[in-house]
């Protein structure tokens, strides 16, 4: 295939298969966050359970919303692809995203439903029970990412404050440290991965196009003090961008790092249009089985 990363995690799947050793391959799973956009590698996790995947990756970590796609993915195929649907249906809800709410502009409380109740309600035992290793990335009051085992601390609230973005619930409290969302620290943490986890090789899931536009707009500039943020953290979340470019200028220069940009489809974080965002998911889906020589695999949205 000519993808050192790829070729790597298929030989694991089929030495462990066949019972013999694969240890000294350890392959992580980086997911990271982007509001609305965080469907795509929802979408490109259920095409690693199609594919027969899931059990591969030594270690998940997920960042902002992509902690809660990291969950999903672990909790099972079914799991994820219920989990898919949250983007396109609860959060393409008109109550989802409104301005007028500003600062708060997200209304967590849907996001919450769905993940405690019902038929989308995250399996968090099947989460604990799973072979992989699961942290999720966390912004602290200093503005420094942290990296925090999901399955050693409360699940839910390590998902909580993972995903504790300012236009919506933060910070939270865990054993009475305030975390905030992990994209602020985190923006593009490859390099920070690397020295924590020394991972063989990585498979990064950014959820934004490779040309996307990777600076601050002015107005978020003009609105970033109306939020209640520590100084600190308020100083990292302006600077995530170069942050980000930075993260990916690295990566870009390593053999073992895979980054799966999806397609630009014009979707955004903000963007509420449910045709749109299945779209995304069904391309994110078709991407990834191709990227992995089997484009032949049927699969159906939930």
């Amino acid at each position: 295939m000519g993808n050192l990363v790829i070729e790597n995690i298929l030989k694991k799947s089929e030495l462990a298969a066949s019972g013999e050793d694969h240890d000294y391959i350890r392959p992580l799973l980086l997911i990271l966050g982007g509001a609305n956009r965080g469907v795509c590698a929802a979408a490109a996790c259920y095409a690693l359970h199609l594919l027969r995947l899931e059990s591969v990756f030594d270690i998940v970590v997920g960042v902002s919303g992509g902690a809660w796609v990291g969950a999903y993915f672990l909790a099972g195929k079914e799991q994820i692809r219920r989990g898919i649907s949250i983007y396109y249906q609860e959060f393409a809800s008109e109550n989802y995203i409104s301005f007028w709410r500003f600062p708060r502009v997200l209304d967590f409380s849907l996001a919450e439903r769905a993940a405690l109740f019902g038929a989308k309600k995250l399996d968090i035992q099947a989460v604990l029970a799973s072979k992989s290793d699961f942290f999720v990335g966390v912004t602290d009051k200093e503005g420094k990412g942290k990296f925090i085992n999901a399955k050693e601390f409360p699940l839910l609230k390590s998902l909580f404050a993972s995903s504790a973005t300012p236009l919506g619930k933060c910070p939270v409290s865990i054993n009475g440290n305030d975390y905030f969302d992990g994209g602020i620290g985190f923006c593009f943490p490859v390099r920070e991965i690397i020295e924590h986890f020394q991972p063989t090789d990585i498979l990064v899931l950014p959820n934004v196009p490779a040309n996307f536009s990777k600076n601050i707009s002015i107005f978020e500039r003009l609105m970033m003090p109306l939020f209640r943020l520590p100084k600190r953290v308020r100083k990292r979340a302006l600077a995530r961008y170069g942050d980000f470019c930075e993260g990916v200028e690295f990566a870009e220069k390593l053999a073992n790092i895979d980054i799966v940009w999806p397609l630009d489809l014009g979707v955004g974080p903000f963007t509420t249009d449910t045709r749109k965002l299945w779209v995304a998911a069904e391309s994110s889906v078709e991407q990834v089985l191709q990227r992995f020589g089997r484009p032949d695999l049927k699969f159906k949205l939930y």
